[in-house]
């Protein structure tokens, strides 16, 4: 039972992480390369990072929802805060920092500084919260 507990947990860990890389790495390129404009480019790869933004907040709660199953009371807290960390950091660029960029969007354009600064904002959280689940996954692989 413990073993498959753990394989659970790892393949959840897997499955977020490769959606953060794979959405954060691979897919934009990809659509802002084939798709006519760089606005649809930029609206499609929005409404991506939004889906994967309540993915990795549901992620992070069922993760947490395991955690207090599994993990002695004295670590439950360090544990949960671990799990929600990365879905916090992908909540604050979305919902904190992405306003930010639509403002700076519509009143400088999409090639101003203000918007240029916002987008690096936004995407070293990303970046970080990617970061992250890579490390929750690593340590869930050699426990």
């Amino acid at each position: 039972m413990r073993a498959g507990l753990k394989l659970v947990e790892q393949l959840l860990l897997s499955v977020w992480a490769g959606a953060l890389v794979s959405v954060g790495a691979l897919v934009p390129p990809l659509i802002f390369k084939e798709l006519p404009d760089r606005h649809s480019a930029g609206l499609l790869v929005g409404a991506l990072l939004r889906q994967l933004t309540v993915l990795s907040v549901i992620m992070a709660l069922v993760l947490v929802v395991w955690a207090l199953c599994r993990v002695a009371k004295s670590a439950r807290l360090s544990a949960m805060g671990w799990r929600l960390m990365p879905a916090g950091l992908m909540a604050l660029s979305q919902w904190g920092v992405r306003p930010l960029l639509e403002i700076a969007r519509f009143t400088s354009g999409a090639d101003s500084e203000p918007f240029r600064a916002w987008h690096a904002v936004s995407t070293g959280l990303y970046a970080l919260a990617t970061v992250w689940v890579l490390g929750l996954l690593i340590a869930a692989l050699r426990r």
